[in-house]
């Protein structure tokens, strides 16, 4: 007869002791005296049907079990045996059907799954780590029941509100309802999505399903979007969002603007971030390289040029920082989710214990994929037009050789190569042939008369009082961009075309200024764009 060890070895132990140290638990080796008040992980803890690797006890009392494998071993199906565990121990003062203890963790110091026992239907998830003393206690002191009692006898009633963001809100509350952890929102550009996020996260905090919300972007300008619809909000009858409930950034935004909204916005103080308090209610507008920053000690840039900057980063893993537990939010909502910063940084977001919603316009495969496909609810563009909500537009292809096939560069050829450090052109003669992808264009390599054809192909169809967004590959080709538009359209100055990106002064006040300046109509110089406004003849 053989027998399996099943056991994690030695080595194994010392990473999970380190993770539950970190987690501010105190290591009780089996046998010692367990003291009568503090938090502590004691090892080979006696139940009924033998030892659980680990017992969480806080101030004398079984909170928690760890059920620990070999590093590699799948542990996903390990809690079944935690399970049993929960059943089968001693003395303890809790009762959840057949379950004495309320929580329960499977891990291998790699992976680790965490089950909440209190409730019938409760669903593991995988956590990053386990849970601080202070994170448990504060679940355990809160009533499952009552938050979702309250979505129940309090039905959206908001007359600002059109009738397909009430029924996004009532879809999102519906999966929260049903305990779902990851759910899209997809509604057309235009449609209101920050409005309707920030009346979701109203509901949210007054039930009280949620107390700590991360607002979640990827540009600051975004941010400050999310902060400036925080204020304006009217929550209650003469009160605005952020005069009921706490809003932080990482940036106060400057301005006139700012001022004239008199937002009720705070820097976040490292205590709610170190420390989460169960009375805490408060929603924290970041970027998610500002959020990177944070969990790994980076410091904050001090220009805002370089806070959005897309470098290069552990893909991988994320470390622990016990500086910011993973309880910190229990909400996270991730707007814009279908860009590749998302997917490239979602450790940002695997980071925290966290109810997670998407807000897109148009989800991509891999937005799908990370928010477990569950599309909560869609309003799509086709739907706003009918509804009257948007305009429609026309559809303009226009296809380049170069663009379809690439750039094929033969020997001999002389071109300009740029010195990337020091931006200075060079001629040089190639050596050999070399072949571009579709995709390198205006990446590695730029092709001015395709800019110049693509221009002269859209001159054809800008009618004057239209507004026109040229997206770039980078900063670089958004300049040759403006100059092949400025030399199309010389009879109209410079001031027809203009480049918004993060490198001009005062992008946001540009930004704010295309959006909202009005333009002239066909028939006159009134000063009202076409197709929106009434003419004043």
């Amino acid at each position: 007869m053989v027998q399996l060890n099943l056991r994690p070895e030695r080595k194994t132990r010392e990473k999970i002791d380190s993770m539950l140290e970190k987690s501010g638990w105190k290591i009780i080796e089996e046998g010692q005296q367990i003291p009568p008040k503090g938090a502590f992980a004691v090892e080979e803890y006696q139940t009924e049907s033998g030892p659980v690797d680990y017992a969480l006890i806080v101030d004398s009392d079984v909170i928690g079990l760890v059920e620990a494998k070999k590093e590699i071993e799948p542990v996903y199906s390990v809690l079944t045996q935690a399970q049993r565990y929960a059943r089968d121990i001693l003395n303890t003062k809790y009762e959840f059907d057949d379950f004495k203890v309320p929580f329960i963790y499977s891990t291998n110091s790699r992976d680790t799954y965490f089950q909440d026992l209190r409730t019938e239907n409760s669903r593991s998830r995988k956590v990053l780590t386990i849970h601080t003393p202070n994170a448990l206690v504060e679940f355990l002191s809160r009533d499952l029941n009552k938050p979702m009692s309250w979505f129940l006898d309090n039905p959206l009633r908001n007359e600002y509100l059109r009738y397909y963001q009430k029924d996004a809100i009532k879809a999102i509350e519906g999966n929260v309802l049903r305990n779902k952890n990851k759910m899209l929102l997809a509604m057309a550009t235009g449609t209101g999505k920050t409005i309707t996020t920030v009346a979701l996260l109203y509901r949210m905090l007054k039930s009280g399903r949620f107390r700590r919300i991360l607002f979640l972007v990827d540009r600051i300008e975004l941010a400050n979007q999310a902060l400036g619809a925080l204020a304006s909000f009217k929550a209650e009858p003469a009160q605005k969002f952020d005069r009921i409930y706490e809003v932080f950034c990482r940036r106060i935004p400057e301005g006139r603007e700012w001022k004239s909204l008199n937002i009720n916005t705070r820097l976040m103080p490292e205590s709610k971030l170190s420390n989460p308090r169960p009375n805490d209610a408060h929603v924290f507008v970041a970027t998610i390289q500002s959020m990177y920053r944070l969990i790994t000690g980076q410091k904050e840039p001090d220009k805002e040029i370089e806070a959005d900057k897309d470098y290069d980063i552990d893909v991988d893993k994320i470390e622990y920082n016990p500086k910011i537990p993973i309880h910190a939010f229990d909400l996270i909502i991730s707007d814009e989710c279908h860009r590749s910063i998302y997917n490239k940084w979602k450790i940002v977001l695997d980071y925290f214990d966290s109810v997670q919603v998407g807000l897109t316009a148009t989800p991509a495969l891999h937005t799908y994929a990370y928010f477990d496909s569950n599309l909560a609810y869609t309003y799509s563009l086709e739907k706003a037009v009918r509804d009257g909500y948007l305009v429609d537009y026309d559809v303009v292809h226009i296809d380049t050789q170069i663009t379809m096939e690439g750039i094929k560069l033969k020997k001999g050829r002389q071109i300009k190569i740029e010195d990337v450090q020091t931006r200075e052109m060079h001629n040089t003669l190639i050596d050999d042939e070399i072949k571009f992808e579709p995709k390198k264009i205006e990446r590695k390599i730029t092709a001015v008369d395709r800019n110049r054809k693509i221009v002269d192909e859209f001159a054809k169809y800008f009618k004057d009082g239209r507004k026109t967004v040229f997206f770039a590959v980078d900063d670089k080709h958004a300049d040759q961009l403006v100059k092949l538009l400025r030399e199309k359209f010389s009879d109209k100055g410079d001031k027809l075309v203009q480049k918004i990106t993060y490198k001009v002064d005062k992008a946001p006040d540009m930004i704010k200024q295309f959006r909202n300046r009005e333009l002239s109509c066909n028939c006159c110089n009134c000063g009202y764009a076409n197709n929106r406004y009434r003419c004043s003849k």
